[in-house]
Parts: C-alpha cells; structure tokens; sequence
C-alpha cells in the first residue's frame, strides 16, 4: 500500500494552488515574512513543493530578482506553505517556459519527498509523478 500523509485542509488548499501554478507554468504571488522578520510580496516561478524530514512542506520557486541573473547565480527561494496566507496567494497571468534553474536540481531530488513538481516538455507526465508523495483527500495526479 503506498504511503500518504495527513495534512490539514489549508495545507492541501495551498498545495493543490502551487500545483495549479506550476502545471500552468504561472507565476505565483504571496506575501511573506522571511526568517529575519522581513515582510515583502513574493512572486516566483514555482516549480516543486516537498516535505522534509522535519515534515516541512515548502514551495520551492526562482523569485522574481533573480530571473534575469545569469543561471549560476540563481538561488530557488524555499517557503513554507504554514507560512503562506491561502487567501493572499495568487496564481498570476505571467507565464513562463522553465523555472529558470537547471534541470538536474528538478529532477534529481534526493534530500526530500516531492508532493508535486515542474514536468519538462520531453517527459511523461505519469512519470514524472510516479514518485510522489500522496497527500490523503487530494489527488495531483
């Protein structure tokens, strides 16, 4: 029997919306207080959501400062979903093609179990998401 986790209601709704955002390849927007207290309106280019072995479950997406760096210099933000307000989260029009980081740190993860992730044009969805993490009373796939 495979192995799916309990999450509360809001959780699963924040999930279920960066799920819609990454497989609509939008950008999402959610205002943020970071771990030294600041408070500031976030927009990424989402592309996986995972839980840690803190049993964390975080967003994971390239913020809008560093689209345009050079890719070596791009560093994903991580936000934990328990910190992110549903009602303030917004999948946006703006669109994008990749997240905006190499591949291999979207495909190949091993330090975390991925909820969901971004599917590159050359893969098989099912897949792809044949390794997901199920979360109970939501279905992704």
């Amino acid at each position: 029997m495979e192995e799916k986790i309990k999450v509360t209601q809001i959780i699963k709704d924040l999930i279920e919306r960066s799920w819609d955002a990454i497989k609509q390849r939008r950008v999402l927007e959610f205002p943020f207080v970071s771990k030294s207290g600041n408070v500031g309106s976030r927009e990424i280019k989402p592309y996986m959501v995972y839980i840690n072995d803190k049993k964390e479950i975080k967003v994971v997406g390239l913020p809008r400062p560093l689209w345009d760096c050079l890719i070596n210099k791009r560093h994903p933000g991580q936000y934990l979903l328990e910190k992110i307000d549903l009602n303030q989260m917004k999948v946006l029009s703006k669109t994008f093609i990749d997240p905006g980081v190499p591949k291999n740190i979207v495909v190949s993860t091993k330090k975390v179990k991925i909820i969901c992730r971004f599917f590159y044009n050359n893969q098989v969805f099912q897949e792809a998401a044949s390794n997901w993490l199920k979360i109970e009373g939501l279905d992704l796939i």
